[in-house]
């Protein structure tokens, strides 16, 4: 979280509970149908939840998914009004590239596709 912070300028309160469940990413999801259904880990207020059968706590860029949720964790913090969703996105791509790029890795995407994903009429994981 320390990363997530120094390269967010912002501080949280407390760290958010992380969950490794297949089980409890599709109660979180919802509709399967709903493009969402092909995440690995997701964010919702005070909680961070990864797919099971992805997680792997070894594998660098499997960590880098945590660290993209970590960013949303710290987003509920700094107190911006977001034009929807989306936009929330295109930090927490950018930071998981960095955190990447830092260890050597690859992007997890491309900046076009982050640009794709931060437009509001967009909607290729929030559904409509």
């Amino acid at each position: 979280m320390a990363w997530v912070e120094a390269h967010t300028n912002v501080r949280v309160a407390y760290l958010p509970r992380v969950i490794s469940s297949r089980e409890a990413m599709v109660e979180k999801i919802g509709d399967p149908q709903r493009q969402s259904a092909l995440a690995r880990a997701l964010y919702v207020p005070g909680e961070v939840v990864i797919d099971d059968q992805f997680w792997d706590p070894t594998d660098t860029r499997t960590i880098s998914f945590l660290v993209h949720e970590l960013v949303h964790h710290a987003q509920q913090y700094r107190g911006v009004a977001y034009a929807c969703n989306n936009t929330k996105e295109w930090e927490a791509y950018r930071l998981q590239n960095l955190w990447l790029a830092e260890r050597g890795l690859p992007p997890v995407v491309d900046d076009s596709w982050i640009a794709q994903m931060a437009r509001c009429d967009s909607s290729p994981f929030f559904g409509s």
